[in-house]
């Protein structure tokens, strides 16, 4: 059996999963498509943060829209989600409107693999702030891409960004 993090392999021996079975095989990127160097997307001045990932309650995309309220000058990226109709981006758009930055939050939908290291290179910032344990592909695709990353200390997140 195999767990992406420590907390996943913890979890599991709890359930009762016995250690002889039981493998933490962390997540990857390849460094070969995720580069420092290369195009990015066009952008203006402004500080960029980018969000990748669900927009399901719960993965904390509305704590990353209201936290924009405090970054007066920046502007954020939100890639991920489903395409039109997305219920969970109509219910972000609203918490932007909320919170007052609506006019600097771009809600892109999926995202092809293609355009990801022009994106993730083109932002200041890549923000992951989920309440439980996520994916941690586009948190390593960031770091590849010299991009610092903010995150919550959850799951997987918690093995692949180190404070500082």
């Amino acid at each position: 059996m195999l767990a992406s993090s420590e907390e996943q392999h913890t979890a599991l021996l709890r359930r009762g999963v016995p250690r002889a079975v039981l493998r933490t095989v962390p997540a990857a990127v390849d460094t070969d498509v995720f580069t420092p160097d290369g195009p990015a997307l066009r952008r203006d001045d402004r500080p960029r943060l980018l969000a990748v990932g669900s927009l399901a309650d719960g993965a904390g995309m509305d704590t990353v829209i209201r936290a924009l309220s405090r970054i007066r000058s920046a502007e954020l990226l939100v890639a991920g989600g489903a395409a039109d109709p997305d219920p969970d981006r109509a219910r972000l758009f609203g918490i932007a409107r909320e919170a007052g930055v609506a006019g600097r939050v771009r809600f892109l939908g999926p995202v092809e693999g293609g355009l990801m290291p022009r994106l993730l290179r083109s932002a200041d910032v890549v923000v992951a702030a989920p309440e439980r344990d996520v994916g941690v592909g586009p948190v390593l695709q960031a770091m590849a891409c010299a991009r610092a990353v903010v995150a919550t200390s959850v799951g997987g997140l918690r093995d692949v960004v180190v404070e500082g």
